[in-house]
């Protein structure tokens, strides 16, 4: 039955992710539903998502060869998105260390059309996270997501206190972030354009995630204080979703629906903060071990169909 699959697939990627760094056991009772979904306007993707996306330009911070940088997460932001231009055959190499000791850093590099070239834990010192002797595969833009082990999808806080919308920090934690190797074009703009789909309010998106194509970009023109709701819904793959700000900040992630008690993600009563383009990136769970022949098979990407939908009672 649905019902049980979905309960027992619930608790294994729980107990699963923290036995990953931690001996521990838990005990997880989850109580699976089918979600049920108000009828609004449905927007079909084609397969090929690439082949009728638009370009939007974000504001994410544009690194340079040698560039340092710092920055920190807190109780709202927990992930960034970084991006550079890089030319083919370029080797590049990207380091982020943790400045204080309750950050574990990971990193993930995409390219602007949401394939997921190269990702890392801990490669570095200290729990430190290095991208190291990866090659470009052509000229352009890239993205690099800045996060750690705890922030990346919100699964483990989620064990803490199945209630809680999100992660919530004490203190910020900051980090160092690096890039060397890369070789951009002349005159590049200060901003990363991105290869997304639009969503209106009222609207569904259908489409599909791939091996080629595992992560989607959708963007939401929000204003400030609008309550929202969004969910991402499949019936293939443990969907998650992650909410960004026009400038890279992640401000909301969302693993599972816990008001039901199912593996389809739900982001409910969501105020946005500001008028902004807000970039929703919808994949699967562990869309960042696809480069990673050492992850579990329990850890692997898994690909499908999808339905995005975001409404709002205002």
């Amino acid at each position: 039955m649905r019902s049980m699959s979905v309960c027992w697939n619930i608790a294994g990627n729980l107990l699963r992710r923290i036995l990953q760094k931690h001996n521990m056991v838990i005990r997880i009772f989850l109580v699976a539903l089918f979600l049920v979904v108000a009828p609004i306007r449905t927007i079909v993707i084609a397969p090929a998502q690439a082949q009728d996306a638009a370009e939007t330009s974000f504001m994410f911070g544009v690194l340079r060869d040698g560039d340092r940088v710092t920055g920190e997460f807190n109780a709202v932001v927990t992930a960034r998105l970084y991006g550079f231009y890089g030319s083919m055959g370029d080797v590049v190499r990207i380091d982020m260390m943790p400045l204080d000791d309750d950050l574990d850093p990971l990193l993930v590099l995409l390219d602007t059309r949401g394939q997921v070239i190269a990702q890392d834990d801990d490669s570095g010192d200290n729990l430190a996270a290095q991208i190291a002797n990866v090659t470009l595969p052509a000229d352009g833009a890239y993205l690099i997501l800045a996060t750690s082990f705890v922030f990346i999808d919100n699964i483990l806080p989620e064990i803490d206190d199945i209630d809680a919308p999100d992660v919530r920090l004490p203190t910020p934690v900051r980090y160092q972030l690096s890039i060397d190797g890369i070789t951009a074009p002349d005159d590049v703009p200060e901003t990363i354009s991105l290869a997304t789909r639009m969503i209106e309010l009222d609207t569904t998106l259908t489409g599909e995630i791939s091996d080629d194509e595992p992560v989607v970009f959708v963007t939401y023109e929000g204003r400030a204080e609008q309550i929202v709701d969004i969910f991402l819904n499949s019936r293939a793959f443990d969907p998650v979703i992650h909410i960004f700000r026009s400038n890279g900040d992640r401000i909301i992630v969302a693993d599972d629906d816990l008001e039901r008690r199912i593996i389809n993600s739900a982001i409910r009563d969501f105020v946005l903060p500001a008028d902004d383009t807000y970039l929703i990136v919808a994949t699967d769970v562990f869309f960042y071990n696809i480069p990673n022949p050492a992850a579990p098979p329990e850890h692997t990407f898994r690909h499908g169909a999808f339905e995005l939908t975001v409404r709002s009672d205002d």
